[in-house]
């Protein structure tokens, strides 16, 4: 399988400093006139939300080594079973290991090459079936950490493993966004890797009808950002690029992911981003 590799610098630089005006940096940089203020003021002002906040700054991966560090700390490296804010039983890089429709454990979790955390062995395919019980037993959602379900394992996955296998499910979902969007090679970077989280968190997904009704699943569900995308409007696949489970800071990491795509001479220009920063 080709090795997933794109050329780039290392990194970008997302700043939507484009409403800082003259008048508002001399006011930022200059002495308040007048009394000094009393303590009960200065305490009243701190609690109050500033009209202007300092702009964010975040990341923009342009290196699958960019991309790869950012989804490795919004899924997490877990190298024991545990379960996901969705309540499924996952392990590595989120590797989803239970069949959803079922809730067993699947053949790729079977399969899967553990190691028993006591001693190194390899263990049978009861053994894994064991520690899926057991975590699947255990409370999940929102606010139940990964690392809680630890005690009720006993096995655990390479690193080596876990390493080679995000890289293969990488390929995998680029050529099936290749697939899915014939223009995605010509989307702008960021908007790439933007949908490579979105479909490594939501999978392709697909349409049916039951009952007369169209069921999306997957990227399918999102249908006015695919109709943003069509049209290369970029902040408007932002804007429509929210998931439901995943933090909102993720959520936030990824909207400014397709706002970075914005250029000068879009819609919205003043949106747009200002700066592009190699770090």
């Amino acid at each position: 399988m080709t090795a997933f590799r794109f050329p780039g610098p290392q990194c970008t630089i997302y700043s939507d400093n484009w409403w800082i005006d003259a008048g508002t940096l001399n006011r930022q940089l200059s002495a308040s006139p007048g009394v000094a203020p009393s303590t009960a003021q200065i305490k009243h002002a701190k609690k109050k939300k500033p009209s202007h906040r300092a702009p964010t700054v975040l990341p923009v991966p342009t290196t699958p080594d960019g991309f790869r560090k950012a989804i490795r700390e919004n899924e997490g490296v877990v190298s024991y079973m545990y379960r996901d804010t969705k309540g499924f039983v996952t392990v590595g890089i989120g590797f989803l290991i239970e069949d959803t429709k079922a809730g067993t454990l699947t053949a790729e979790g079977k399969a899967m090459p553990f190691v028993k955390r006591a001693g190194g062995e390899k263990p049978t395919v009861e053994d894994i079936q064991a520690d899926f019980d057991a975590v699947k037993k255990r409370p999940a959602g929102p606010g139940i950490e990964a690392n809680s379900f630890r005690i009720y394992t006993k096995l655990d996955l390479p690193d080596a493993e876990i390493k080679k296998r995000f890289d293969e499910k990488l390929d995998g979902f680029w050529t099936q966004l290749q697939s899915e969007f014939p223009e995605f090679d010509t989307y702008p970077m960021p908007v790439q890797y933007a949908l490579l989280d979105m479909v490594f968190n939501l999978g392709r997904g697909g349409e049916k009808t039951e009952k007369g009704k169209v069921k999306r699943t997957g990227l399918h569900a999102y249908t006015t950002l695919r109709k943003a995308l069509d049209q290369g409007h970029w902040k408007e696949a932002g804007d429509a690029s929210h998931r439901n489970g995943p933090s909102e800071k993720r959520n936030k990491m990824i909207k400014q992911w397709f706002y970075s795509a914005q250029t000068p001479d879009s819609d919205h220009s003043h949106e747009a981003f200002s700066r592009w920063a190699i770090c």
